[in-house]
């Protein structure tokens, strides 16, 4: 067998350089090979050696045969291949990439070094080092990368190989930062991505920790109702950049500020960007005359909305005019999220100022205060029930952003392949050339992913979600926003699919599993057929549930009819089961679910939630729509039954004989019929019980069972208007009313054993605009109701501690009372928290509360 040698130097410096033999040999040449000499210090992947690795790797595939590595100095042979970054290259040669971005390459042959003809591979420097050999490969090799694994390499075989005769190619990304985060990293540099060059996220709580400075520098702390508040990082339930912001009027913050940004730059020489961003949570500001004194005047006008973005900008501009007097290339980034989402009233933006917009913002948003935007996006498949695919959206929006001045990119994505692959491809590619064309790279992957005769079937697969998609996006206030409402309103996410729809999918899928595939190939198409299985079992649900709950569609039936479809309804929730327990859940290769660290976690203990993996979540709204479909065709079956209640009962009797697997359906539909009436689990529900307050803001009632907002909110010193008046619920008693404030709301909680629950209220707004939310959530194992004994008790509860179960927004209603109803099942005991949150109350608004019920059906 022909064998073929990689060569590698390493010099004292830990530059390394790497040769290989790869073009024409004749059998019998004699080739040897050295090993390596020295250390090599810095990231494994930030290495000559790990690139040569890689080179090594895929050519010996390629080529069927064993290629090695060696150090430069030892290399032999007619044909060579030298990596390295551009401090080590000849001067004319760094040249051609100076001034470039830090992920530029160069790839040129025939070139002449040290007495030999090589084929150069030069990176800008050490960190994209690796980039130049996966352009290598393939653009001249043909190797690519369609998903995680072994199972998602492309690699052909090719013995005959050989260079081609001339190679000159000279790339710079249109993004200097190409990143996502999570278990994809890996999964992106193939593909020319993940590329973390720029620091932007989170990050005031780890500058100012007060772990560090909470004794030396107190005052650098927020000023809140005249006290400094220090937050309390020995708690367990501490997170260190959320929930409170920085004094930055203090001079000795942007003291801190500046030596941190200069740290940064002097500690790691890729870094085009530091962070200053704000922590999480636009909550807990400091309120002393020197912040106050750098707000805009007007900044306080809307005060459910005050703008203190000129606040943290003038802050920014001060500590990035300093550090330009050090480091004269550096940028700071920060996000435009929370205080910071809005435009500056009075500020312009220091040009050295880069700002991460998120959720899909507009890129353009800061330009009227001469600020550029860089993007922060998400990509949740986890948190949805349909695949989201939308590579079209991206070209419009990556090139929005690159005409306005972006130069970053960073995704948290949250997906698997058999959803994401598609548009992660193609989204990879147009983050390094924006005017990629989106089409060719689609019609690319399907041909690399399934082979040449399925490619065309998955292709008009993706394409039908794609449509789907942008059904969804016509009607969003944003067109590039991906996670709209992500963490609830499950329900609203099927309301864009159709039965023709499912037909299409089912039809494509058929197809593709008919063509030719190879082992490899068929392995893949697998995991996307079992994902789009999984999910159609919610899907197929949701439109049932629509069919059985329209009293047209009813009458078109005959009862066994519609107790057919139910029962085929009902038994699809075990099938979404199996295919969970026996197939997603167990998957560790990334192809059917997200890898992220602490869902695996979460997994493996059981659960089907955790942060934006949000399987129970989902299915709880499924279920609550099919009970609620279930509940009203019943209904509608019983009055059409002849003779009334009486011959309704026996009807149902005799069917429950028939089908008792929908008995959990049919027993509460006898006991409606029979008016037997179940107890309300709500303490105080109908608001009878209690001791007023005041209209002052701050000053809320005292009801039984209930917490307002200010006592137990994550917001110190939050005051909201409330009023508990009689006469003016729904019946003439008692009703709760939340007024004008940013944060007025109340919650209850209640524990409940495993069965069949309906939960209803009665709500009513007056001069409201937006939505309000109202919600049933699961309390965590680790919370016991009875043990919320106090406001202190209450406000410890960590948000991660709530399942996110029936979280729901609802229409204002004009004045008029309504009534909002949804059943859900429980599969073990657990607590419940119901909390009320008309948040952001405009000047004038109420929304009054009646008649909270949780009633046991089953």
């Amino acid at each position: 067998m022909k064998r073929i040698y990689l060569y590698v130097r390493i010099a004292a410096t830990c530059a390394v350089m790497i040769a290989c033999a790869v073009r024409s040999y004749a059998a019998g040449d004699e080739m040897w090979t050295i090993a390596y000499q020295g250390e090599v210090e810095g990231r494994p992947e930030h290495t000559a050696t790990h690139a040569a690795t890689l080179l090594s790797r895929y050519m010996g595939r390629v080529l069927g045969t064993e290629v090695k590595t060696a150090p430069w100095e030892k290399a032999e042979g007619e044909n060579l291949i030298l990596i390295m970054d551009a401090s080590r290259a000849p001067a004319e040669i760094a040249r051609e990439l100076a001034g470039m971005r830090g992920d530029a390459f160069l790839i040129r042959y025939p070139y002449r070094i040290d007495d030999k003809t090589v084929c150069l591979l030069v990176s800008h420097d050490s960190h994209g080092i690796d980039y130049p050999v996966y352009r290598f490969l393939r653009q001249f090799m043909g190797v690519d990368w369609v998903g995680p694994g072994e199972v998602g390499e492309v690699v052909p075989s090719d013995p005959g190989w050989r260079m081609p005769g001339e190679i000159s190619v000279l790339e710079n990304p249109d993004f200097e930062m190409r990143h996502w985060g999570d278990s994809m990293y890996q999964n992106a540099r193939p593909l020319l991505a993940g590329s973390p060059r720029m620091g932007f996220h989170h990050a005031l709580g780890h500058i100012f920790s007060p772990s560090k400075y909470a004794e030396s520098d107190p005052d650098i702390y927020p000023l809140i109702e005249g006290k400094r508040h220090i937050p309390d990082w020995k708690d367990p339930g501490y997170v260190e950049t959320a929930n409170w912001q920085p004094c930055v009027g203090n001079p000795r913050t942007v003291e801190i500020a500046t030596k941190h940004v200069l740290d940064q730059f002097a500690n790691e020489a890729s870094t085009v960007s530091v962070s200053l961003s704000v922590n999480d949570g636009d909550s807990n500001h400091c309120m002393c005359d020197l912040c106050r004194a750098l707000d805009a005047k007007d900044a306080f006008k809307d005060p459910l909305n005050p703008n203190r973005s000129d606040r943290y900008f003038r802050f920014y501009n001060t500590v990035i005019e300093r550090v330009l007097e050090v480091e004269p290339n550096a940028y700071i980034a920060v996000l435009g999220y929370g205080p910071t989402g809005v435009l500056p009233l009075e500020t312009k933006i220091h040009d050295r100022i880069c700002v991460f917009i998120s959720t899909g913002a507009n890129p353009r948003q800061y330009a009227p205060a001469g600020g550029s935007s860089a993007l922060y996006h998400y990509h949740l498949d986890n948190a949805y029930p349909t695949i989201r695919h939308y590579p079209h959206m991206f070209a419009r929006y990556l090139r929005e952003s690159k005409s306005a001045g972006g130069m970053g990119y960073y995704a948290q994505i949250e997906h698997n392949w058999a959803a994401g692959g598609p548009k992660t491809y193609v989204l990879a590619h147009l983050l390094w050339d924006v005017n990629s064309e989106v089409d060719a790279l689609l019609d690319r992957y399907m041909r690399l992913a399934f082979g040449e005769q399925a490619a065309a079937p998955m292709r008009t697969y993706f394409d039908r979600w794609e449509e789907i998609w942008q059904r969804e996006a016509d009607e969003l206030p944003n067109p590039y926003d991906t996670i709209y409402r992500w963490n609830g309103d499950h329900i609203r996410k099927f309301r864009y699919m159709r039965w023709d729809d499912v037909a299409a999918f089912d039809a494509a899928l058929e197809a593709a599993e008919q063509a030719k595939m190879t082992e490899q190939e068929k392995t893949r198409f697998d995991y996307f057929a079992t994902y789009y299985q999984w999910i159609r079992c919610s899907i197929v649900q949701y439109l049932m549930a629509e069919d059985i709950r329209n009293p047209e569609w009813v009458a078109t039936k005959s009862p066994a009819e519609v107790l057919d479809t139910i029962g085929e309804c009902q038994a699809l929730t075990a099938r979404f089961d199996k295919i969970w327990e026996e197939s997603i859940s167990k998957d560790r290769t990334g192809w059917l679910l997200n890898q992220k660290h602490g869902l695996i976690q979460a997994v493996e203990k059981g659960e089907r939630f955790w942060d934006s993996l949000c399987v129970e979540p989902i299915r709880a709204e499924i279920e609550a729509h099919v009970g609620k479909g279930t509940g009203l065709a019943l209904q509608e079956i019983s009055g059409n039954v002849a003779g009334g209640k009486v011959r309704a009962v026996v009807f149902w009797e005799e069917e429950l004989e028939k089908r008792p697997e929908l008995r959990p359906f049919i027993k509460p539909e006898v006991d409606r019929l029979q008016g037997i009436e179940h107890l309300n689990l709500v303490s105080n529900g109908d608001f009878e019980k209690g001791t007023p307050g005041t209209l002052e803001p701050g000053n809320p009632p005292h009801l039984p069972g209930w917490w307002f907002y200010d006592r137990v909110g994550q917001v110190l010193g939050s005051r909201a208007t409330y009023d508990w008046s009689d006469k003016v619920g729904r019946n003439g008693g008692y009703a709760i009313g939340c007024g004008p404030g940013q944060y007025p709301g109340l919650r209850t909680f209640v524990q409940a054993e495993p069965g069949r629950y309906r939960f209803s209220f009665w709500y009513r707004t007056i001069n409201r605009k937006d939505s309000v939310d109202v919600s049933v959530f699961q309390l965590s194992e680790e919370v016991s109701v009875e043990e919320l004994a106090s406001a202190e008790s209450v406000r410890a509860i960590e948000n991660d501690y709530y399942l996110k179960f029936l979280r729901r927004s609802w229409a204002p209603t004009g004045g008029e009372w309504k009534q909002v109803s949804q059943t859900f099942t429980l599969e073990k005991s657990c607590g419940l928290s119901i909390p009320l949150e008309p948040f952001y109350m405009e000047e004038d608004a109420w929304v009054w509360f009646d008649d909270v019920e949780i009633i046991k059906l089953y």
